[in-house]
């Protein structure tokens, strides 16, 4: 987060390193089971599959046991399919072994799905990060489902208010600068109830909550507005819309109160060489979120000699 990944004052000289980065993908990865059922011919009929594993992207390799005594020429072949990440169906080939026991069973080893990381240099980047002051319901034309007013404000002893140490084309953050299309999360919210937010485009779901107002929202609209805000009384802050499929617990809702918090960060990156996808679960409110992907950086935050 902001300023933390890049403080200005890490070095004074260049901070060219912090844009060195690593992406790491979290998602949750369970490796697949299952047991090889043999024949009274000795061969492998079928295998049953006891866990589905999670987190499969591609079809993993099935490596059956050699037979007790034999080689790998009288080892049973087999191959598995998956769907929505866990292996759903795994098939014995032409080659269905020979020399196999019902009492002692072949062991069947199913790849796990290897871990994604991928290195990249950090071209440009925005985020920034505070708390939601004000909340109201309200209106946009073109937009199916209902929407609300989002007043992001950041705190007035936010280190990204530090011009000694946030970077940026204008140092000191003291707005937000989300902009429409851009995706941001909101934690530790306190009104409302659970419920989907929507993406303003196509009506589509672009998270499922579990908590309050705690999700994924897509801007639909953003606005610079002078309003009362909590900490401050009247300040410049930033306002959003965003969709979602209900307001219910949201009406009546006071300026200048707590209502949560937000973060929202959005970097493009050098070109790559081979296209990757990332997945998250947003189904899950931020439980399912914070098991997407990680982005770190090469070179480790330095823990002390800082400008001060």
């Amino acid at each position: 987060m902001r300023p933390f990944f890049n403080p200005k004052n890490e070095n004074l000289v260049a901070t060219d390193f912090q844009k060195d980065i690593v992406i790491f993908n979290n998602a949750e990865r369970v490796a697949a089971a299952a047991t090889a059922v043999v024949s009274a011919a000795g061969t492998i009929t079928s295998v049953v599959i006891s866990d589905g594993g999670k987190g499969y992207t591609s079809a993993p390799t099935v490596t059956i046991q050699n037979p007790v005594g034999l080689g790998t020429t009288a080892r049973a072949e087999a191959t598995a399919t998956i769907a929505d990440g866990s292996v759903n169906a795994i098939t014995v080939g032409a080659q269905s072994g020979i020399g196999y026991t019902g009492t002692n069973p072949p062991v069947v080893l199913i790849g796990a799905q290897p871990t994604l990381t991928e290195s990249n240099t950090v071209v440009s980047f925005t985020g920034d990060s505070g708390v939601i002051s004000g909340i109201a319901i309200t209106t946009v034309g073109g937009i199916t489902h209902p929407t609300i007013q989002l007043d992001l404000v950041i705190p007035y002893d936010s280190d990204l208010r530090n011009s000694d140490i946030t970077q940026g084309a204008t140092n000191a953050i003291t707005e937000s600068a989300i902009a429409v299309g851009d995706y941001f999360v909101i934690k530790n919210s306190n009104v409302g109830s659970a419920r989907s937010s929507m993406d303003y485009s196509d009506d589509s779901i672009v998270g499922i909550g579990t908590t309050f107002i705690d999700n994924v929202y897509r801007v639909a609209a953003v606005s610079g507005v002078t309003t009362d805000a909590v900490g401050f009384g009247q300040t410049a802050l930033t306002r959003v819309i965003v969709s979602v499929a209900n307001t219910a617990g949201l009406v009546g809702l006071a300026n200048s109160t707590y209502y949560g918090d937000y973060s929202f960060g959005k970097i493009i990156m050098s070109e790559r060489n081979v296209s990757r996808a990332y997945t998250v679960n947003t189904s899950n409110g931020i439980t399912g979120i914070e098991t997407g992907v990680l982005l770190t950086r090469k070179a480790s935050l330095k823990v002390g000699s800082y400008t001060t």
